[in-house]
């Protein structure tokens, strides 16, 4: 059989020389300390849902301005290759043109004016006959309205001559007449 335990002795603590009055007291300051307390419990727990809140807030609008920024960078990406992609295309159109125009500039300019000055030749030499012919005829018909006005000349002489010579003869035969008479 057990041995029965002996009653504990209460402790002696700071609550055990006060009496009725002093106890009263004491609880009613603890219970302002306590509602105190719960005041400042309440007001911290507000204060941590505000800041979790804000955190909460402040991580949402971060991720909003990330996907911003993914967005921004993904068209930074796309304009830097068109760009890329667009000074390469210059580039090479460029090169196509200074080889075309030093093909032209060698070739086709050379080509070009060698066929000009042939054609031009060809061109002069044409008028040149073309005048030459005019020329030709122009002299010939002058000797022939040459000769025609010669002839026309000695014709026209002759037949003033010949008026003359009759004429005369009229006038000495006149003149015969009246130095007779």
């Amino acid at each position: 059989m057990p041995k029965p335990k002996k009653a504990e002795k209460e402790p002696i603590d700071e609550f055990t020389p006060m009496g009725l009055e002093d106890l009263k007291k004491f609880v009613e300051e603890q219970q302002k300390k306590l509602s105190d307390v719960k005041n400042r419990r309440n007001f911290v727990q507000q204060e941590r849902e505000m800041i979790n809140n804000y955190y909460n807030i402040s991580k949402t609008e971060q991720k909003k301005i990330d996907d911003q920024i993914k967005v921004v960078e993904f068209d930074m990406d796309e304009l830097s290759k068109n760009h890329t992609k667009d000074l390469e295309a210059f580039t090479n159109k460029f090169k196509h043109l200074e080889y075309d125009h030093e093909t032209f500039i060698t070739r086709t300019l050379n080509e070009n004016s060698q066929k000009a000055v042939s054609e031009e030749e060809v061109i002069r030499k044409e008028r040149e006959d073309e005048y030459l012919k005019r020329k030709q005829k122009l002299k010939s018909d002058i000797k022939d309205k040459a000769n025609d006005n010669r002839e026309n000349i000695e014709k026209k002489k002759k037949n003033i001559e010949t008026q003359y010579d009759t004429k005369m003869k009229n006038l000495e035969a006149k003149l015969k007449k009246i130095r007779q008479k």
